[in-house]
């Protein structure tokens, strides 16, 4: 069983999933049908949604520039594998905070600069948007692109990201785990 954990930020509400493994999905809006199946150790679970929301928090408060919470297994296996789309999910978390890559720089990095499509497939289907920081992906022509939390969400998150660099941050959290 997954449990999930509603987050108020500055995006509207985001909903954390984990089992006892890791953090399993990151969605916009509240929770949503699926959240269970599975046994779980509930109080492992509960910690890294605790985890996973001490550091969005931090993310928001431009404290944190990249995540350390564990990422279940089975997701890591099936959305950052040896595929194409799972060395483009791989190459995001390479992305440097406040910096922005076209999907062809992306697609280039998981090793097949003409697979484009591919890449934004990639990052339309990337289970833990914010953690896996597929909105630093934009367009050739520098537009932004979709984004899973729509465009409003992606333009919020790239203008915090270039705004933390360009101010001093007070005890900020830099890992480089995720």
């Amino acid at each position: 069983m997954q449990l999930h954990k509603t987050l108020s930020t500055p995006l509207g509400p985001l909903t954390l999933y984990a089992s006892a493994g890791g953090l399993t999905r990151l969605a916009f809006g509240g929770p949503t049908d699926g959240a269970g199946g599975g046994k779980t150790s509930e109080g492992q679970a509960l910690a890294i949604l605790e985890q996973a929301a001490t550091e969005l928090d931090e993310y928001f408060a431009r404290h944190r520039r990249s995540f350390s919470v564990p990422i279940d297994s089975a997701v890591a296996r099936r959305f950052f594998g040896p595929t194409f789309q799972g060395r483009a999910r791989t190459a995001l978390i390479e992305i440097p905070y406040g910096q922005l890559w076209s999907y062809g720089k992306l697609a280039g990095a998981a090793g097949n600069a003409k697979a484009v499509r591919a890449a934004g497939n990639a990052c339309a289907t990337n289970p833990l948007p914010i953690i896996i920081p597929c909105h630093r992906v934009v367009k050739a022509n520098a537009q932004l692109g979709n984004y899973l939390g729509g465009q409003a969400a992606k333009e919020y998150l790239i203008r915090l990201e270039k705004q933390a660099q360009l101010s001093p941050i007070g005890n900020q959290t830099d890992t480089n785990s995720v």
